[in-house]
C-alpha cells in the first residue's frame, strides 16, 4: 500500500479550512491581534494548502502538471467557501478580499516553489 501522507493533510487541511470558514466564530480574536488579521490568515492557510496539494500531487500521485492542478484545486475551494459562506450561513458573508488573499497565499507558495533549492524539494 502507497503511502498517502500528504494527501491525507491536504484532506485534512481543507477540513480545517471548512470548519474555520462555515462555523461561527465566538470571538474576533485575531482583530484584537492587528489590523487585517483576516487577509494575513486567508494567505497563510491558502499558502499551506497549495503546498500540501504540490506534495501529494507530485511526490504521491506522481502528476507532471502538480504545480498547475494544485493552483486550480486550492483557488477553486476557496471561491466554494466564499460561495457556502454567501449562501448557506446567516452570519458570515462572501468576500472578495478573501478570494484575493487566497490567491496571494497560493501564488506566492508557488514563486517559493519555484526556487531553484526549493524546487528540488517540492519535484522530487
Amino acid at each position: 500500500m502507497k503511502n498517502r501522507t500528504f494527501t491525507f493533510m491536504s484532506i485534512l487541511w481543507m477540513g480545517i479550512l471548512t470548519y474555520l470558514s462555515l462555523f461561527r466564530a465566538s470571538a474576533r480574536v485575531g482583530q484584537l491581534l492587528f489590523p487585517n488579521f483576516d487577509v494575513f490568515a486567508h494567505t497563510f492557510f491558502y499558502a499551506v494548502l497549495y503546498l500540501l496539494l504540490v506534495f501529494s500531487f507530485r511526490r504521491e500521485w506522481q502528476w507532471k502538471h502538480a504545480h498547475g492542478l494544485a493552483i486550480v484545486v486550492a483557488f477553486s475551494f476557496g471561491i466554494l467557501m466564499e460561495f457556502c459562506q454567501g449562501y448557506f450561513t446567516d452570519y458570515r458573508s462572501a468576500s472578495l478580499k478573501d478570494v484575493l488573499s487566497n490567491g496571494l497565499g497560493i501564488g506566492m507558495s508557488f514563486l517559493v516553489s519555484q526556487n531553484k533549492k526549493v524546487s528540488l524539494i517540492v519535484n522530487k
